[in-house]
């Protein structure tokens, strides 16, 4: 989910109480997010007029050397 403050919160199914980790990468409103067809990459859009692509590979690694499951 895009946030106004730039941020992109990534929620798991499994706790809803808060955003599983958060994404900086925006100085606005992030306005659009869209994953790549195969999954390996989430595109993000915003007010900035910025385009931020996430490698979401690297971003479970960095969740599972947190001690965090995505």
């Amino acid at each position: 989910m895009g946030t106004q403050q730039g941020l992109i919160d990534v929620w798991s199914l499994d706790h809803l109480s808060a955003p599983q980790i958060r994404l900086p990468g925006h100085r606005g409103n992030v306005k659009s997010l869209a994953f790549d067809t195969r999954g390996r990459h989430l595109a993000s859009g915003g007010t900035d007029r910025t385009v931020e692509i996430w490698d979401l590979d690297v971003i479970r690694d960095e969740l599972g050397r947190l001690g965090l499951g995505w």
